[in-house]
C-alpha cells in the first residue's frame, strides 16, 4: 500500500501567520488612536488645550500666580503697618502728612491691583476646571478654588484694616485741630486780659479821676 502523501504547507502557514500579525497590528494601532482621541476629547472638555501633554504646566502657572499674589498681600500688609504707626501719632510736631499721603495712595493702588489678580486667577481656574463639568474626583479643581477663597479672605482683611487706619487718622486730625483751636483761643484770651490790665493801670488810659491842675493865684499889691 502506498502511504498518504505529505504536503509541505510551510509557506501557507507563514502566509496565514503574516496576515494574522497584520490584523493584530492594525487592531493595536486603532486602539491607540482611539485612546489618544478619547484623551484629547477629555482634555478639551475640561478646558485644557487639545494636544496638551498633561496639566503640569497649568498647575505650575496657577502656583506661580498664587505665590505672586501672596507676596503682594504680604508687602501691602507691611506698608499698612507703617501707615498705622504714623496715623496713631497725636503730636503735631511728630506728624508726617507727606509720608502718610504717599502710603495711603500706594496702598490703594496695591489693593486694586491685587483684587484684579485674584479675579484673573479665579478665571484661570475656571478655564482649567469648569465647575459645570467638574467631577467629584477633581481634587485639583477643589484645591484651586480653596486657594482663591483664601487669598480673597486675606485681601479683604487688609482692606478692612486699611479702612480702620484711615478712620483713626481722621479722628486724630480732628482732635489735633480742636486742641490747636483751644490753645489759640486761650492764648488770645490771656493776651487780651493782660492788655486790659495794663490799660487800667496806666494813667494814660485812666479817665475816672481826672483833676485839673491848680492855678497859682496872683497876689494883690497892697497900697500903703
Amino acid at each position: 500500500m502506498t502511504g498518504p502523501s505529505i504536503q509541505d504547507r510551510t509557506s501557507e502557514f507563514s502566509s496565514i501567520l503574516g496576515q494574522a500579525q497584520k490584523r493584530l497590528g492594525t487592531s493595536k494601532v486603532g486602539s491607540q488612536r482611539q485612546a489618544l482621541l478619547t484623551d484629547a476629547q477629555r482634555r478639551q472638555a475640561n478646558g485644557s488645550p487639545t494636544g496638551a501633554p498633561n496639566s503640569k504646566a497649568a498647575r505650575s502657572e496657577f502656583a506661580r500666580r498664587a505665590r505672586d499674589i501672596g507676596k503682594g498681600i504680604t508687602g501691602t500688609t507691611a506698608k499698612l503697618q507703617r501707615l498705622a504707626e504714623l496715623a496713631k501719632r497725636k503730636t503735631l510736631f511728630d506728624d508726617r502728612p507727606v509720608e502718610i499721603s504717599e502710603l495711603t495712595y500706594v496702598i490703594k493702588q496695591d489693593l486694586a491691583a491685587l483684587n484684579q489678580q485674584i479675579a484673573s486667577l479665579a478665571a484661570f481656574t475656571q478655564s482649567q476646571h469648569p465647575k459645570a463639568t467638574r467631577s467629584k474626583m477633581d481634587q485639583e479643581g477643589e484645591h484651586n478654588d480653596n486657594v482663591v477663597v483664601m487669598l480673597q479672605g486675606k485681601l479683604a482683611d487688609v482692606g478692612a484694616n486699611f479702612k480702620e487706619v484711615l478712620e483713626v487718622r481722621t479722628k486724630n486730625i480732628q482732635a489735633s485741630r480742636s486742641r490747636t483751636e483751644n490753645f489759640v483761643s486761650s492764648v488770645s484770651s490771656k493776651s487780651q486780659s493782660a492788655l486790659d490790665s495794663q490799660r487800667s493801670d496806666s494813667p494814660l488810659y485812666n479817665t475816672s479821676g481826672d483833676e485839673r491842675p491848680n492855678q497859682d493865684t496872683k497876689e494883690t499889691p497892697q497900697i500903703s
